[in-house]
């Protein structure tokens, strides 16, 4: 007799990874755009 293991891996949404992936990478360019403003200001 074969005793099965039962399956315990995480399942993830890929789809919902995704989005959450889109939107650091958006706040990712924000912060870099506002990050680009503020040294071009103190180079003035």
């Amino acid at each position: 007799m074969k005793v099965e293991e039962k399956e315990t891996s995480e399942q993830i949404d890929i789809i919902k990874l995704n989005s959450d992936i889109e939107e650091i990478v958006i706040y990712g360019d924000t912060l870099r755009d506002e990050i680009d403003k503020i040294i071009e200001d103190l180079e003035r």
